[in-house]
Parts: C-alpha cells; sequence; structure tokens
C-alpha cells in the first residue's frame, strides 16, 4: 500500500498539475456553435470536433471555468485510459492497472454507462461486472472503499464511468459533471414538450442574439428563450449556483475553485449588455409557469411576462430597433385536429412576413411539409433530432 503522502503526491504531479484530454457533449447539429462557446469560456486546444461533441486540452481548472461560463454543454467527460480488449481477462487486467486512486475518493459510489460497437466484448452486464471489480479491487489495495451502483439507483452523488468499445478499443472516462448542465436550477415548473436550456443557448448564439438589442419570444411555453437570453446578456453564469461532480474528486481544490468563481464573476459584473425582451404566451398557464421560473432565477425586474396571442397584432418597437423573434411552436401531440397544424405554421409565416418584416428569426420547424407551410425565407438551417423527432431550425439575420 502507497502512503496517503504518496498518493496525494502523486495526484498533484499527475492530475492536478498535467493537461487532460477532455470531451464535450452537446446536441448534435449545434457542434460547431458549442465550439464557439468553448473557445469563449477559455478553450484554446480544441482537438476534434465530432458528431455530438468536442474533444479538448485542459488543466483541471479550464474544466472549472467550463462548467461555471459554457452554456451550451450537456456534459463534459474526462479521458481516463484507452486500451485494446478482446476477452474479460484483458479488460480485468487492463482495468486494474489504471491508477483509480488519483481519479476516486474514499467512500464514492460510482456507476458504469456502458455502449458497444462491432467488438467481440459486447455483453454489457459482464463488462460491467469486471470493470465494477477492477475498480473496487485496485481502490481496496490503498485502502479506500467504494460501492458499484446500478445504474436505477444513481443519485446525484453517484460518479459515472463512462465505457464505450468501438472495434475492440475500451476508452474509460470519468464524468465531471455530475446532473446534466441544462440543469440550471432556475426552472421548477415546466410546460408541455420543453426544450433544454442549452439548446435554447446553442439557437440564440446561432442566431447571433449578440447583433440585437430586442428578444420576442411570443410562444414562451416556460419561458426558457427569455430566461437563457436574459442570463447572456446580464452575464450571469449557467453554473454558479450548480454543485458538480468533480468536486468529490481527491484532486479537487476548493481554494482554487473559489478563486476561479470570484474572477468569473468579477469579469461578467463589467460585461453587461442591454437586451429588451417581450416574453408572452397565449396561455394564462404557461405565463403562471413562466412568472414562477423568473422568480426561480432572480430575473423578474427585468421580465415581465404577458399573456397575449401572436396573432393579435405587432408589438409597437422603435423604428431603429433590431429585433430577433424565436419560436418554438406546438406540434406533435400538442395540436389536435389534421389540418390544424398545417394552417398554424401557414399563419406564422404570414405573421412574420406581414407584421415583422424587420426582424430577424429562429424558428423551429418539425418537418419539411411544415417549412412549406411557413414559407420563410431564411439564411441557414440545422436539422436535428429532438424528442425521437427529426425537426429544424431556420435562421434569418436581421
Amino acid at each position: 500500500m502507497t502512503s496517503d503522502s504518496g498518493v496525494s503526491r502523486r495526484i498533484k504531479q499527475h492530475i492536478i498539475a498535467k493537461e487532460h484530454t477532455f470531451f464535450a457533449i452537446t446536441q448534435p447539429g449545434f457542434e460547431k456553435t458549442a465550439e464557439h462557446d468553448l473557445i469563449d469560456s477559455g478553450i484554446s486546444s480544441i482537438l476534434e470536433t465530432t458528431t455530438g461533441g468536442i474533444e479538448f486540452t485542459s488543466r483541471l481548472t479550464g474544466c472549472y471555468t467550463l462548467h461555471l461560463r459554457a452554456r451550451t454543454i450537456t456534459r463534459v467527460l474526462m479521458r481516463v485510459s484507452r486500451f485494446k480488449a478482446t476477452n474479460f481477462t484483458v479488460l480485468r487486467k487492463k482495468t486494474s492497472a489504471i491508477p483509480w486512486e488519483l481519479y476516486l475518493s474514499e467512500g464514492i459510489q460510482f456507476s458504469c454507462k456502458i455502449s458497444c460497437r462491432h467488438s467481440r466484448l459486447y455483453h454489457t452486464g459482464r463488462i460491467e461486472q469486471e470493470i465494477a471489480a477492477a475498480v473496487t479491487a485496485r481502490l481496496g489495495e490503498f485502502g479506500i472503499t467504494a460501492r458499484h451502483s446500478p445504474s436505477d439507483t444513481e443519485t446525484p452523488e453517484t460518479q459515472k464511468l463512462f465505457i464505450r468499445f468501438d472495434n475492440d478499443l475500451c476508452h474509460i472516462s470519468l464524468d465531471a459533471s455530475g446532473e446534466p448542465l441544462y440543469k440550471r436550477g432556475y426552472r421548477p415548473f415546466v410546460s408541455d414538450a420543453p426544450l433544454r436550456e442549452t439548446l435554447c443557448a446553442l439557437i440564440l448564439m446561432e442566431a447571433r442574439i449578440g447583433n440585437y438589442d430586442t428578444l420576442i419570444d411570443p410562444m414562451a411555453g416556460s419561458g426558457i428563450f427569455s430566461i437563457e437570453a436574459a442570463m447572456m446578456r446580464r452575464n450571469i453564469l449557467p453554473g454558479i449556483h450548480r454543485h458538480f461532480i468533480f468536486e468529490t474528486w481527491p484532486s479537487f481544490r476548493p481554494d482554487t475553485f473559489s478563486y476561479i468563481k470570484k474572477q468569473l464573476l468579477n469579469s461578467a459584473a463589467h460585461n453587461i449588455a442591454p437586451l429588451k425582451i417581450y416574453c408572452s404566451d397565449y396561455s394564462g398557464h404557461a405565463v403562471d409557469i413562466i412568472t414562477r421560473n423568473l422568480q426561480a432565477g432572480n430575473l423578474s425586474d427585468i421580465i415581465q411576462p404577458e399573456q397575449r396571442d401572436f396573432f393579435s397584432g405587432p408589438i409597437n418597437l422603435p423604428d431603429n430597433s433590431r429585433s430577433l423573434i424565436v419560436l418554438n411552436p406546438p406540434y406533435g401531440k400538442r395540436i389536435t385536429g389534421t389540418h390544424a397544424q398545417p394552417l398554424l405554421y401557414k399563419k406564422i409565416g404570414e405573421t412574420i412576413r406581414t407584421l415583422y418584416p424587420r426582424s430577424g428569426y429562429a424558428v423551429i420547424v418539425p418537418g419539411i411539409e411544415y417549412e412549406k407551410h411557413l414559407a420563410l425565407r431564411y439564411d441557414r438551417k440545422i436539422p436535428f433530432m429532438y424528442g425521437g423527432l427529426q425537426v429544424a431550425v431556420i435562421f434569418k439575420d436581421m
């Protein structure tokens, strides 16, 4: 057994003092937008952008900053090891050789998320069994107790290990985030079919929200577009009130984390840009939900939602206003009637063309037929999967 001081010294040398490879998971289709978010958050060494994520290198301090500042990332993984394994004996031996004592703390509960593709080892239950046994045995050699937990008994304090087999290569990563990063903490109430906060942030960024002084959110639902836009322009850090699983790592240094928070908050306070937000919904119930979410996010002073029908008439905007309309119209089960959906999208298109001809817009459209009914010109279109449906968002710049 290595002494506690020996482990601490190795943690400083091999974990704290060195750069590591990380993988930031984001909404497929919006990788380039998320890449810009990472760069703005201080990540300069981007290795590769792939479907659904961005691989980069950074020290732990960069990982801390990213969790506090980035708005478009669902989860961050820290790469731990990669090796070839074509049988379970090799898998267990290689996993046992990983210095888990540098990554996992005393008393930790961990779970395994496993995926297999084109590999001789494909029985996920057996893979999980072998890896869990190897991890607990290795930690036991250093007097560290750990408990493997099935996925269905996870808690927010459960450390997730992500294991991916691809063509017999085993990739092992450590979850740095804990609960998904779209859980900002300000939305205790939701409406039907809510968008995730990270997706709303991606759409707003791709719509170039920074070029506008007015946001029109006329089918606001839970108010997420309005809230995310307000947080962006007021430089409210999305992760400032969050707990992250990396805070349980033996390498975590609370003083360093507190210093990074303080520096980010000081910087944010000097970079606030004004944005007028018109947040509304035809449903009084939705307006009640938005009001409670604004209270939870301490944003009631800058957003006053109102019950209003988008088709009832134009908002009275100043002549020099630069306005962006964001729309996630109801679709699928949220609309009843065979002809209701086409008529709704046709009406939305007509309203934007006639009442807001000088506004930019970002509109989510659930299929090419609805895009035809919408009949709006656009500069960019990003298709993506959401809720099991193939949808797209169209963007028109002002």
